[in-house]
């Protein structure tokens, strides 16, 4: 966190997932970082974002299948989507506390309305579905 507050070209969310982790950030002087409005849209905010890094699991998922730069900080052993991702350079791993200082973040391009409108994530669905039934 004191690594992304450092660069002052950067806007941190923080999306605690539980009410401890709320505390514990706040206790640390993290609390002004912490999203406190009703709740997001998953796909819309990472499709939105420049960035995410997470401890693993669908959001970094999400954000490398969205094409959003995912960073992992997951210590456990890896599943074969996150191993795939990985593979693909879609999904990097942070390590240590040297990756973490080794993160360069920078703004994304532009992307179409239609790549983060809801319609077409109905029509993909809706094709998924017609290809599986």
């Amino acid at each position: 966190m004191e690594r992304l507050l450092s660069d002052g070209e950067l806007t941190v969310i923080v999306l605690p997932r539980t009410p401890e982790q709320a505390e514990a950030l706040e206790q640390q002087g993290f609390g002004s970082l912490l999203w406190q409005e009703a709740a997001l849209d998953g796909p819309q905010l990472i499709a939105g974002a420049d960035a995410v890094i997470s401890a693993g699991g669908s959001m970094s998922r999400e954000a490398a299948v969205l094409g959003t730069p995912a960073w992992s900080f997951y210590a456990g052993r890896l599943g074969a989507v996150d191993r795939t991702l990985v593979a693909a350079g879609s999904l990097r791993l942070l390590r240590d506390a040297d990756d973490v200082l080794r993160l360069r973040l920078r703004k994304k391009p532009p992307r179409p309305a239609a790549i983060v409108d809801d319609g077409l994530v109905v029509q993909l669905v809706d094709r998924i579905l017609a290809v599986a039934g």
